[in-house]
């Protein structure tokens, strides 16, 4: 069934009759106005299968879903609608075909939640300025149940099960819009902009969990290219966006991994040297040839910051020691230089205490 939807594009920008549809159809279909909002049922209007151009059979419920579906929008929160899927009458194919409705301002999520285009929009937004993706879409979905009555307010594991929903399905909607990277260059200079590093939040960076690094004696794979790896992470979350049953891990291989370079900035030959060259960013901290652990200032900045706002009054000795605990090992000096960087007022008291002839 992936087949019939790999190559299915969303636009980057919309326009605002786009986004005014999307607004009309929403409060047509809050206020019941016939024929002006969404419909309650949506079916796939094709009558022969787009793989094999056999007849598709009657309209029916998406097989292992559970319950009915719903809306997810600014004014019909989880208010409920039938979706229905096709399935190609041929044996050899059976492909099953679904409700595609981007037409109608509507992003499909496994056949279970039909969400507004506008709301992605702003979730698009709030990424962009750094705000964690799982905490933005909680917090849509606690803000517009407030709105619902007691007898329609579903249970936690409904809104969880929503929720994860939602998760991949913002993730599918961002992998199938089309982008252009080289516009990521400045079109004056040349230069390719500044990438800033995550504020620490483990829901707001990528984990590296699923990738595999070589072991001694397993031959490496060869390295993909970067719209090779593109479109196969594109498949992956279809697949969690239009199985009812999807929950494969998407594992890779480090080697396989290419890197991310504008097609302007791209050379004819392109390297995967990460396995060469002990990256903080892609493993765990690793002690160096001496006893001291190979970090980078921003991840010693934050374990150092943590522990401080866990142990308010902890001085360097202890700081040192509890991150020997956890397996880091720096020294001294660049634990006073960012403890007297974090917290001034607190080193200066404490200086000032060890040296009364000195206030």
């Amino acid at each position: 069934m992936l087949q019939l939807y790999a190559n299915e594009k969303l636009p980057y920008c919309y326009s605002t009759q786009c986004l005014n549809l999307v607004s009309r159809k929403d409060a047509a279909t809050h206020l019941s106005c016939s024929g002006q909002g969404w419909s309650s049922i949506f079916e796939v209007a094709d009558a022969s299968c787009r793989l094999c151009g056999n007849p598709l059979g009657q309209s029916k419920v998406h097989s292992g879903s559970r319950g009915g579906s719903v809306l997810y929008s600014n004014l019909n929160h989880l208010k409920k609608v039938v979706v229905r899927v096709k399935e190609c009458s041929a044996s050899l194919c059976k492909a099953m075909h679904r409700v595609f409705p981007t037409e109608e301002g509507l992003f499909n999520v496994r056949d279970k939640v039909l969400i507004s285009f506008d709301i992605l929009l702003e979730w698009r937004e709030l990424f962009r300025r750094g705000c964690p993706v799982l905490n933005f879409i909680e917090a849509k979905t606690v803000l517009l149940t407030m709105k619902l009555n007691k007898d329609q307010c579903p249970t936690m594991e409904k809104i969880s099960y929503y929720n994860e929903l939602l998760y991949n399905g913002f993730w599918c909607f961002e992998m199938m819009t089309e982008r252009n990277l080289s516009e990521a260059v400045c079109g004056i200079c040349g230069v390719i902009g500044e990438v800033y590093l995550g504020d620490g939040n483990e829901k707001n960076c990528c984990s590296n969990s699923k990738i595999v690094y070589p072991s001694d004696g397993v031959p490496l794979k060869e390295m993909m290219g970067l719209e090779d790896f593109l479109q196969k992470l594109k498949l992956h979350l279809m697949e969690k966006v239009i199985y009812t049953k999807a929950n494969n891990d998407l594992v890779i291989n480090s080697e396989e991994l290419p890197p991310v370079i504008a097609p302007v900035l791209r050379g004819s030959v392109v390297y995967n040297s990460e396995n060469e060259k002990k990256s903080v960013f892609l493993k765990n901290s690793v002690a160096s040839e001496s006893r001291f652990t190979i970090i980078s200032d921003i991840d010693l900045q934050q374990q150092v910051a943590g522990i401080k706002v866990e142990f308010e009054n902890t001085g360097e000795r202890m700081v040192i020691g509890i991150l020997c605990s956890r397996g880091i090992h720096i020294p001294r000096h660049g634990v006073r230089d960012i403890i007297h960087c974090i917290d001034p007022i607190n080193t200066a008291l404490q200086w000032q205490a060890m040296r009364p002839r000195h206030q």
